[in-house]
This record gives structure tokens, C-alpha cells and sequence, in this order.
């Protein structure tokens, strides 16, 4: 776990675990609808034990659209952090028109996987 946390200060930062996430081309270079035979569902539990008690954690995430939903909710108790993950993908079809937004969704789940976690601890 020593590359995962990394103390700096008064708080830690938390290297993520993304999830495996398909990478969609752009839309600029989209030709064709997206058609999403089978939903996608990804559920994750994380429990970090830090080295100080815990002040402050990033506020949690939801995401709701016509495509799917994603959370990704922190809780924390002294000096333990528990991480929820939850993204379900519906399964259809969509016009290329709709690409452009779908996409958005995808770009924006990706960013919330990616970034390091920065708490605040004691």
C-alpha cells in the first residue's frame, strides 16, 4: 500500500482504483449509433485505514442520465475510509446524434475514477 497512500501535511492522498472501463473514440470521429447489446454493471467496496484521523473527504458524486447512472459515495469513521462505487450502463441503441452526449457521460465517469483522492487527517 505504499504507493496507493502517500501522506502530504495534514491530510493523504489516495491513488484511485479505476474501473475497467471501455474508451470510447470521440465523437468528432463517430460514424455509426451506439448499440449496447447488454447493460454494464460495476459495483466496488474500498477500505483504506489511514494514518490519522479523518477531518474532511471529498464530497460524493451522483450521475443520472438517460444511459446509466454512477455514484461514488465516501464515509468515514475515525481514521477509516470506506469508499462506494456503483455505474450501470443501460443496454440500447442510440442515434449517432445522441453520441455526443453518451460520450460525455463516459468522459465524465472516467474523470471521477482517475483522480487521486485527497483527505484531510488529523
Amino acid at each position: 500500500m505504499e504507493n496507493v497512500i502517500r501522506r502530504q501535511g495534514n491530510s493523504v492522498i489516495i491513488e484511485p482504483f479505476p474501473l475497467a472501463l471501455p474508451i470510447y473514440e470521440p465523437p468528432a470521429i463517430r460514424e455509426l449509433p451506439v448499440r449496447l447489446t447488454l447493460p454494464t454493471y460495476h459495483r466496488d467496496t474500498i477500505v483504506y485505514i489511514l494514518p490519522g484521523n479523518i477531518t474532511r473527504v471529498p464530497e460524493s458524486i451522483q450521475l443520472h442520465t438517460r444511459f446509466g447512472h454512477y455514484t461514488l459515495i465516501f464515509e468515514h469513521f475515525e481514521n477509516t475510509l470506506t469508499v462506494y462505487k456503483t455505474l450501470l450502463i443501460y443496454a440500447g441503441r442510440h442515434a449517432k446524434e445522441d453520441y455526443e452526449e453518451f460520450h460525455a457521460f463516459m468522459q465524465a465517469i472516467l474523470s471521477h475514477e482517475n483522480r487521486r483522492l485527497h483527505i484531510a487527517i488529523l
